[in-house]
């Protein structure tokens, strides 16, 4: 199940940035909204869920968004740098690269890695 297809555009921005580490205080002067307002978001993301707190959410948002990732590898046949790049939005360069190494094999990871050099 894709989050964003479920979540509003709000709740998918505000729950992003959570799951980057950022506070509710952060979100709201990034987003330009109050703290009320992020956490509100927040707590209807919760709701939709059924996450008991802000880390279940998080740990349901990043299990969903890579499981998504791998349906489009899947569905491309491709290595990950052709559907997704080192500055993934969720997924940081240790991640891809291990996800690489293993759906791609090391040949491919070691020459995707030499390109980036």
């Amino acid at each position: 199940m894709r989050f964003e297809s479920i979540l509003s555009k709000r709740e998918t921005e505000c729950l992003g940035w959570v799951a980057k580490g950022k506070t509710s205080s952060e979100v709201s002067q990034i987003l330009g909204i109050s703290e009320r307002t992020v956490n509100f978001h927040i707590n209807n993301s919760m709701e939709k869920f059924d996450a008991v707190n802000r880390t279940h959410l998080i740990a349901l948002y990043v299990k969903s968004y890579v499981l998504a990732v791998l349906e489009d590898i899947v569905r491309r046949r491709c290595c990950h740098s052709c559907c997704f790049d080192d500055e993934d939005p969720i997924l940081d360069k240790r991640t891809t690269d291990f996800i690489c190494r293993n759906l791609c094999g090391p040949q491919k990871a070691q020459r995707k890695m030499g390109k980036k050099q």
